[in-house]
């Protein structure tokens, strides 16, 4: 039965939307997708965008029935109105490298900072109003900080071919657009002579994702696309170390600080490439071996590709950028330094501020006899991460090989996993103290998972829940 809903924004957001039916979203769009680039920029607290270039692509590969987000996800959120009705026709949650910049030092020194960021809507037949929102104190989309309105007639929109030069390959094909998952693989930093070693990377990154529930049940719902374009250098830079290459991505390591941190600014040529194939989902294969990658839910996914723990990296960002999954780990460090507000319950589905009560997101998930919070020796685990953290300086300091460092991190893991084997509730859903980078406050659903530790070998339950329900509402 279908759910309808009275929408303000002084009320806030409402969940219990309408699932539309192909007619309605023939009604309001075209086959095609209006992408929509701009400005964000601000300081720690203000949001501001402008407008700076409009785009029809082909086609829209989302769903053409769940046309209103219902899965309370993101940042922020683009809701799309049509102005004759003032009817809401579309919304979308996402996050961005903008707020994330918003958590770090050089925010909190009272800076301003503008970067570049990517929408895309299904293309409008008639006049809209787009609206981007961004949530309250109390976790509400509630807060617009830019509207515009968009004739889709209008001569400033560009229709011209943006992916001149990008080869595709097309390495599985299951469905139409609008009832799969469209994920683009794009090659950054790989030589002309490097076609060849991308398709290999592709492949075994793609082969890794689908060991990991529910990615192996849902494999059959996949459309995959690898792209290429080659670089001028292999690589990419490392300002760090004083490396920098000619990349067709324009990727770094050491964004905000944190050396394996790698992301790019360029959002522009990475949709430009994109649009060769239909798309839900964008994940950038960095022709590196060093560690790193990141991951910005409905935005974007990076990793590096020759890194023995490359293909782990490669399904724990994916966690971040297709589901908006929440770094549960702790211990590690990160260029942020308040990225989740205290006394605020955390927007990501794996992540709790309320380790007891209804307030628990994933409370329906737990075993009655289960104590909340539950017990897992943190002590014990601190000090064995903070073990290795002295062992890899040292081995660092000494100048170790790789193949050393890795060795004794592998060691380091397999210690880990035999801590995790032996506590009590190890493979029970529970509210585990210590997730979302703070030690104390924050509570994950088990010990372990891809997005805690590389000694996990699955998704936990909740954040299993959480892929399954993106995949079904894209896919609808």
């Amino acid at each position: 039965m279908k759910k309808w809903f009275l929408f303000t924004i002084l009320c806030g957001w409402l969940f219990n939307l309408p699932i539309y039916p192909q007619s309605t979203y023939d009604r309001y769009f075209t086959d095609n997708a209006l992408r929509v680039d701009y400005y964000h920029f601000g300081n720690k607290y203000e949001d501001y965008a402008t407008l700076d270039q409009l785009y029809e692509i082909s086609p829209w590969a989302g769903s053409r029935q769940n046309l209103l987000d219902t899965l309370n996800l993101g940042d922020y959120m683009v809701q799309v109105f049509d102005v004759q009705s003032n009817r809401l026709i579309f919304s979308r949650g996402f996050s961005s490298l903008f707020r994330e910049w918003q958590t770090t030092e050089e925010a909190n020194s009272g800076v301003q900072k503008t970067i570049h960021e990517t929408l895309i809507i299904p293309f409008p037949r008639k006049e809209i109003r787009l609206q981007l929102l961004k949530r309250d104190s109390l976790n509400s989309m509630s807060q617009i900080f830019w509207e515009t309105t968009i004739n889709p007639d209008s001569w400033k929109i560009n229709r011209e071919e943006r992916a001149i030069g990008v080869e595709v390959t097309t390495l599985t094909l299951h469905g139409q657009p609008a009832e799969s998952i469209d994920l683009a693989l794009i090659a950054e930093g790989y030589s002309d002579q490097e076609k060849a070693k991308f398709l290999s990377d592709c492949k075994r990154m793609i082969d890794h994702l689908f060991q990991y529930q529910p990615f192996t049940r849902y494999r059959n719902m996949f459309n995959i696309y690898a792209l290429f374009k080659p670089s001028a250098q292999s690589g990419t830079d490392d300002p760090a170390r004083g490396v920098f290459k000619n990349t067709i991505l324009n990727t770094s390591f050491n964004t905000f600080g944190s050396q394996r941190y790698v992301m790019t600014f360029d959002t522009r040529t990475l949709h430009d490439m994109a649009s060769a194939v239909p798309y839900d989902a964008l994940c950038i294969l960095v022709n590196e071996h060093q560690y790193g990658g990141g991951g910005i839910y409905n935005f974007y996914a990076t990793t590096t590709v020759d890194d023995p723990w490359s293909p782990f990296v490669f399904v724990h960002e994916f966690g971040h950028s297709f589901a908006g999954l929440g770094d549960e780990y702790y211990t590690s460090q990160v260029a942020y330094t308040d990225f989740h507000h205290k006394g605020e319950e955390p927007w990501q589905p794996n992540i709790s501020a309320h380790p007891s009560g209804e307030g628990l997101k994933w409370k329906h998930l737990v075993d009655p006899d289960i104590p909340l919070p539950t017990p897992w020796h943190q002590e014990v685990y601190d000090s064995l991460v903070e073990n290795w953290y002295r062992l890899r300086k040292d081995l660092t300091q000494k100048g170790a090989s790789e193949e050393t460092v890795y060795q004794a991190e592998l060691a380091h893991v397999n210690q880990l996993k035999q801590f995790f084997n032996s506590l009590p509730y190890g493979n029970k859903v529970g509210a585990f103290e210590g997730a979302g980078y703070q030690g104390k406050g924050l509570y994950r659903p088990a010990v372990n998972c891809i997005m805690f530790s590389k000694a996990a070998e699955k998704f936990d339950p909740v954040c299993q829940k959480a892929i399954e329900k993106v995949i079904r509402f894209l896919t609808k």
